[in-house]
């Protein structure tokens, strides 16, 4: 059987399951506010929305490997993000400020020309010229604490 066939089979199937199962990822908990089964439902929205997009078997698509093998990763500023977030997770101990320039060096080294360590201790903005940008920043957002939100 090829992939088209049952690529289709399997959204058929998942469309009766659907049907079949409507009520169950309704049912709610004894205090009537939460649903029972969440993740089950955040699961199924997921499915469904991959099923109206067309791409839940976007790899199945032939003309993807018409030019030699596809990525691995479909997007490069998620693999840059990940790695921010990463590196920010691994320093959680630092300031707003700090954390600020943190990713402001990290996306500088990421780039195709970086300068020296030297250079960029010249050029780069200082704690104070950070905490003028967060606050400007705030201020323009009508914040005047400038403390970022938890």
């Amino acid at each position: 059987m090829d992939c088209p066939q049952r690529s289709a089979e399997w959204l058929a199937s998942f469309y009766k399951w659907r049907t079949d199962y409507e009520t169950f990822p309704r049912e709610r908990s004894d205090d009537g506010r939460h649903y029972k089964h969440e993740r089950l439902r955040k699961a199924r929205k997921s499915l469904v929305a991959l099923c109206n997009a067309g791409t839940l078997f976007t790899y199945l698509d032939e003309e993807l490997l018409r030019d030699g093998a596809a990525p691995s990763m479909s997007n490069r500023i998620e693999n840059l993000n990940g790695r921010i977030r990463r590196m920010l997770v691994n320093h959680r101990g630092m300031s707003i400020d700090h954390r600020i320039k943190a990713v402001f060096r990290f996306c500088y080294m990421a780039s195709k020309c970086p300068k020296s360590s030297a250079d960029m201790l010249k050029t780069f903005p200082d704690d104070d010229e950070v905490r003028e940008w967060r606050m400007r920043a705030a201020k323009a957002k009508g914040d005047d604490t400038g403390e970022p939100a938890r």
